[in-house]
């Protein structure tokens, strides 16, 4: 297969390299990822410059000055001679389930690519403190590509949480993004030179662990595989709408 994967964690990052390491054997792989960490970024384009990037002297490997979404679109419109069979973006140091899917660059990167009706999958690693067992998740990658590829369809991309807590024995399940809600807070810092500067401190995050969800699986110690939907979809019709007088029509 061609494959190109990218990432939000960098160029360097190790899971990155991992799913490189495994692929480039059998398979003709190109690396474009961001030069730097560009985690949460989400589906953001870069417009109002140009978008440097660096060629290494590995055949196929180049560092964006971008966002992960720049990253496939350069790929695709202007370095890559073709098209891709399939999109791999991560593996990410940590997870992508439920609420996270909106911010996250490593799923935006699928996101993109299935937009521009290539298949593509996102794929995270469910933990925040490791210890981080890339080569398992990408050698599980490698063995399922096809699967993969017949999996996909046009209206979605397909998102991966390897757990943290995975077994030899560990089971896949096919499931739903949960909730997740966030306790952040912003912490203030003020400069000796002036200016006031405030900082996203992440903390606590609550999980919904629904029947089905990926939340669930993944405290569970499964597999999650869900297919996203790429296009932003109606919330369901409610008949409250019919009881509102609007103004000014």
């Amino acid at each position: 297969m061609i494959l190109l994967l990218t990432n939000d964690d960098g160029l360097g990052a190790p899971g990155l390299n991992a799913l490189e390491e495994v692929l480039r054997d059998s398979h003709e792989v190109w690396v474009l990822a961001p030069d730097k960490e560009m985690s949460g970024q989400s589906h953001s384009i870069t417009m109002n410059e140009g978008l440097k990037i660096s060629r290494f002297p590995e055949s196929h490997r180049i560092a964006v000055h971008g966002t992960p979404v720049d990253c496939v679109n350069i790929a695709f419109q202007a370095v890559m001679p073709y098209l891709p069979d399939l999109v791999i973006s991560g593996i990410n140091k940590g997870p992508n389930l439920g609420t996270d899917i909106l911010y996250s660059g490593t799923c935006a990167a699928a996101r993109e690519s299935s937009l521009r009706g290539v298949p593509s999958v996102s794929v995270s690693y469910a933990s925040f403190t490791g210890p981080w067992e890339f080569e398992k998740a990408a050698s599980f990658i490698a063995d399922n590509l096809q699967n993969l590829v017949n999996l996909w369809n046009k209206d979605n991309f397909i998102n991966i949480n390897w757990p943290e807590k995975y077994r030899g024995d560990s089971v896949i399940e096919f499931t739903r993004p949960g909730k997740r809600r966030y306790k952040d807070e912003m912490v203030c810092f003020h400069s000796p030179r002036g200016g006031e500067y405030w900082f996203l401190q992440p903390a606590a995050i609550e999980s919904s662990e629904e029947k089905g969800s990926d939340t669930l699986a993944a405290v569970n110690g499964s597999i999650s595989i869900s297919t996203i939907a790429v296009e932003p979809s109606l919330a369901p019709e409610s008949s409250i709408h019919d009881m509102i007088e609007w103004r000014g029509v």
